[in-house]
């Protein structure tokens, strides 16, 4: 990219990110990855979009911004997590399908779900497992089934106590109100 240039004062960015309601942080995270994703290809965004159409006008089944994109992804697969790998990824797809020279990607590349790394909610029967193991104890239990539903993490779940607990039943705030 040049030099100097800020990356929102491309065309070709300012019609991707018009083109959909997003947030700031989505933008800005998005913003990073072309600016990583130019720099591998050594073109600036505009010049990507100029450069796909004269190729799909020479060709309509040109694959080349595919077959680089994808070369792109393997070598961020060697330094980073899958899950971010494919963020980056699908931000590029982005930007070409909102300039309306959407790729034509074969095969999406995916994260097997044990390569992720973001909390997940537990499923019902993990929920029951973990429970078993604490036979008819009540705090335990309670605070497994607190932690499920709440989505609190791990060391939230561990100072809590049933004082920091709010009932909200007959209107009355009894107790601390739960922070996390």
């Amino acid at each position: 990219m040049s030099k100097g240039r800020l990356v929102g004062s491309y065309e070709s960015i300012q019609d991707w990110w018009a083109a959909f309601n997003h947030s700031d942080s989505y933008e800005k995270n998005c913003n990073t990855y072309m600016i990583e994703y130019c720099e591998y290809v050594d073109k600036d965004p505009d010049q990507l979009l100029a450069e796909r159409k004269a190729s799909l006008k020479q060709d309509p089944d040109d694959r080349t911004d595919e077959k680089l994109l994808n070369r792109w992804h393997q070598k961020l697969l060697e330094r980073h997590a899958p899950g971010f790998a494919l963020a980056k990824y699908t931000a590029v797809v982005s930007f070409f399908d909102k300039n309306h020279k959407a790729l034509n990607i074969a095969r999406f590349p995916t994260v097997d779900p044990g390569d992720r790394r973001e909390f997940r909610r537990l499923r019902k029967e993990e929920i029951q497992k973990i429970l078993s193991r604490f036979g008819s104890r009540y705090r335990p239990r309670n605070m497994i089934l607190v932690g499920a539903e709440s989505g609190l993490r791990i060391h939230h779940l561990r100072v809590l106590q049933v004082k920091h607990l709010v009932k909200l039943e007959d209107g009355s705030r009894d107790g601390v109100p739960c922070e996390h």
